[in-house]
């Protein structure tokens, strides 16, 4: 038998139906877990997600190897089901991912997500065209900052995702609310 003990949620103590939201009502507060529908996939997700977890210990660096196993565990017999979760291709559980890390470490959550933003701006403005009002010195400036931003940004990671294929879920997530500058370009015309 696996200890479960030092997990977040210790989900060995919810028995097998009943949801997991209703053993640790705080979960309901976030609509993200609230569904008690999304009761398997809250589970693979905090057995799959917490750094305590004994299958992140053990499949720290192979996310299909580590839900396969917790699918074992979880008595789960949907090869589908793994096959969505493996390619990222289930929203519900992408999103659950996200709101957990978020919950673990709220700020300093807080704080890798205001760096991304920022790497992020200032990468627009350095894309940005020069003109003849641009100093270069404040671009020199910016290009410097932003690798300081990247290292402060590589900090907080290794300290908030317990492996790299949750951080790319989560990076992955994230980008849908970061529009890059590419995105407002203007199409160029040939006169």
């Amino acid at each position: 038998m696996l200890d479960l003990s030092k997990l977040r949620y210790d989900i060995s103590k919810v028995s097998a139906k009943e949801p997991v939201i209703s053993y640790f009502p705080e979960l309901a507060d976030h609509k993200e877990f609230s569904n008690p529908k999304h009761n398997d996939l809250l589970q693979i997700c905090i057995l799959a997600t917490d750094e305590n977890s004994p299958f992140v210990k053990s499949e720290r660096d192979d996310y299909e190897k580590r839900l396969v196993k917790i699918l074992e565990y979880l008595n789960i017999v949907d090869k589908s089901m793994l096959k969505h979760l493996v390619k990222g291709d289930n929203p519900i559980y992408e999103a659950m991912v996200t709101k957990y890390l978020m919950q673990c470490d709220s700020l300093a959550y807080i704080m890798w997500y205001d760096k991304l933003r920022m790497f992020h701006q200032v990468g627009e403005i350095l894309r940005s065209p020069i003109d003849a009002d641009t100093d270069m010195n404040k671009r020199v400036t910016l290009d410097k900052q932003r690798e300081l931003i990247y290292s402060t940004l590589l900090d907080y990671e290794a300290q908030i995702f317990t492996d790299v294929p949750t951080r790319m879920k989560v990076r992955k997530q994230v980008a849908k609310l970061i529009q890059p500058a590419e995105q407002y370009s203007q199409e160029k015309q040939v006169i």
